[in-house]
């Protein structure tokens, strides 16, 4: 899916997914809606899961990425510890109702940074037409190529005692 509609449109249909399984939460008392609710947050996290990395990384400087990939992963796992703690507190204390409306609210904003960052996305010119970030249209450069120039760069920035080690 990412590979037609491009990693920008296919998180933001992740989000809106998730955001249906939300809906869904606190009418899910009977097997079949657990299910559908279920079924909802696997697509919509498949999608979310599979895009923001990718956009991290496409979009982050190449001196940086590592670093950004990295907190990215760090604040994924450390939400993944404290957020069911979290979320589990604010249930016994108010109840499900209140906490679908965080975690919606939450989903929504995540939703809206997303179509303000594909609203303002640059363009490009390819060829004799211009795309926008995210449309679907991919480079067709051999990856090898991205790998050499890649290890280029590396070299470049390592100091000269490292270099030698590194091929």
């Amino acid at each position: 899916m990412t590979d037609a509609l491009g990693d920008r449109v296919s998180s933001n249909i992740g989000f809106v997914v998730l955001l249906i399984g939300f809906a869904i939460v606190p009418f899910a008392h009977t097997l079949p809606l657990a299910v559908v609710m279920v079924a909802f947050f696997s697509l919509g996290l498949s999608l979310v899961n599979a895009t923001i990395p990718a956009l991290l990384s496409a979009n982050a400087p190449d001196n940086m990425r590592g670093t950004i990939l990295g907190a990215a992963s760090s604040l994924e796992s450390v939400s993944g510890v404290f957020m069911p703690v979290l979320t589990t507190y604010v249930l016994q204390v108010s109840g499900v109702a209140p906490t679908v409306a965080i975690t919606f609210g939450l989903t929504t904003a995540a939703l809206i940074m997303g179509l303000a960052a594909m609203r303002h996305a640059p363009v490009a010119a390819v060829g004799d037409r211009e795309i926008s970030a995210g449309s679907g249209v991919h480079d067709t450069q051999p990856k090898i190529c991205c790998a050499v120039k890649s290890t280029a760069s590396t070299m470049r920035t390592m100091p000269a005692s490292r270099s030698a080690t590194a091929l």
